[in-house]
């Protein structure tokens, strides 16, 4: 066989492996349109096959693991009153395979139910445990083959899974869904094509998902989640670490923490958390109501904070920038080709880099100091009288404006103008270095109206 022939017939061999691959979703890097559902054959002629229940007593094995081609996986907790014969004090394990198949003549169907296997095995688990020594599990491990390539257009496997709360769960699948439902422990779910929920479990979790959706609530343990491609939805769990490109993100109500390690190309609303760690690009960011410290990291899109009680650090690139009702000891703001909005801020100390873009602050409190370097920036900051700061302001290629009711002495020098006090005892510096661009300082009044407070800014002429 010439060299020229044996390359051929690699070639072959290796598309016909990633071919393979691509269908059964084994991996990722493939984007484009997957058989859905919607995909089907004669989605309107569907015959179940049931096959034979699978039981066992609770004490039998102590992790299920379930690899399923396509179709759904059903988990709920076993009830006493529906454990049977089982026992009313040891609830049972039963998990049931239905295969349907698509096709307008019935016999043609049940043939291909035949040639679709469910296997099942037993086996042994060496884990490490909390000490460093090995320990053993009871893994049963559920398959779904088929004797020819699997008939993803015309064939689903459907499984309804009822186990005890404390169950370890692995799942796998494809084009169909997974749903847990209070019960589980070590959670593992890997799902592509097709939608998850997870409620009130309280147990770690790991999911992998591309396209679809995810819905998690009530989870006490800790979830780790990569997604792709995702609309995800999460309320009321512990702590929370998410990987999700190219999604939509809606998260409330977080207990510990939540670390967001790639967000791109993603749209994120966070709220109700105990401090976040996000990092995005063209990613749009919106928090709100976070106690204790916020970190971003975001390019090209916009970052909004309303309601923050801790330190924030912003590291930003061509990012809209809003903040609203801050209360903090440190705020860090480094942004560029963007404008900056920080409203109703009380904080130690204020500390903002900008290149190219506009800055507004309204100030309500500075304990210690205010710093901003900025170029090609015009510069709003507004304060009450009561903060009394001293100043130290550079301006090159630009003016000082003071509408405030304190006196400020600028000087003027060609292209530069400089403001500088003396700085006072218990009261904060203002410091301000900025290249082509103005600084307007303003006056911040509060204003009572009936049971509310209005903040205006009064432009003293």
């Amino acid at each position: 066989m010439k060299k020229r022939d044996i390359l051929i017939v690699i070639a072959v061999i290796a598309f016909g492996i990633i071919y393979n691959s691509i269908r059964r979703g084994d991996i990722d890097f493939y984007s484009g349109i997957p058989d859905r559902d919607w995909q089907l054959k004669d989605k309107n002629y569907p015959y179940d096959y049931t096959r034979e229940e699978i039981r066992l007593t609770a004490g039998e094995v102590d992790k299920i693991e379930i690899r399923n081609l396509a179709g759904d996986i059903e988990v709920e907790k076993a009830a006493a009153a529906d454990t049977g014969t089982i026992g009313m004090d040891n609830p049972g394990i039963r998990i049931q395979p239905v295969i349907r198949v698509y096709h307008k003549k019935k016999q043609k169907a049940e043939e291909i139910s035949q040639q679709i296997q469910i296997l099942t095995s037993k086996t042994t688990e060496t884990t490490p445990g909390q000490d460093g020594d090995l320990g053993q599990k009871q893994l049963l491990r559920i398959e779904v083959k088929s004797e020819d390539d699997f008939p993803y257009r015309r064939a689903r496997v459907h499984f309804k899974v009822v186990i005890p709360e404390t169950l370890e769960l692995s799942l796998l699948t494809r084009y169909g869904d997974i749903a847990v439902d209070g019960c589980g422990k070590v959670i593992h779910l890997d799902e592509k094509y097709g939608d998850i929920a997870v409620k009130n479990v309280d147990s770690d979790l790991k999911i992998n998902h591309k396209e679809g959706r995810v819905a998690i609530s009530e989870v006490k343990g800790h979830i780790d989640l990569s997604c792709r491609k995702s609309r995800i939805k999460i309320a009321g769990v512990s702590g929370l670490r998410l990987d999700c490109r190219l999604s939509t993100v809606n998260i409330y109500q977080v207990e510990v923490s939540t670390q967001i390690d790639d967000a791109a190309y993603s749209a994120i609303i966070l709220e109700e958390a105990n401090g976040c760690s996000i990092e995005g690009r063209q990613t749009k960011i919106k928090l709100r109501n976070i106690k204790n410290d916020v970190q971003v990291k975001n390019s090209h899109h916009s970052i909004g904070m309303e309601n923050i009680s801790g330190n924030i650090r912003v590291n930003a690139n061509n990012c809209r920038i809003d903040l609203e009702k801050i209360t903090s000891e440190d705020v860090v703001i480094k942004n560029s080709y963007k404008y900056v909005s920080i409203d109703e801020i009380s904080a130690a100390n204020l500390d903002v880099s900008m290149d190219n873009g506009d800055l507004d602050i309204a100030v309500d409190q500075i304990r210690e100091k205010i710093n901003i370097k900025n170029r090609h920036s015009k510069i709003t900051l507004m304060y009450p009288p009561e903060v009394q700061p001293s100043f130290n302001i550079q301006v090159l290629y630009g003016s000082i404006a003071n509408r405030t009711p304190g006196e400020l002495t600028v000087y003027k020098e060609s292209t530069r103008q400089v403001a500088n006090s003396a700085q006072q005892d218990n009261k904060p510096v203002i410091i301000i270095d900025n290249t082509y661009g103005d600084v307007s300082l303003e006056n911040r009044e509060r204003k009572n109206n009936g049971n509310s407070q209005e903040t205006t800014a009064v432009q003293n002429q």
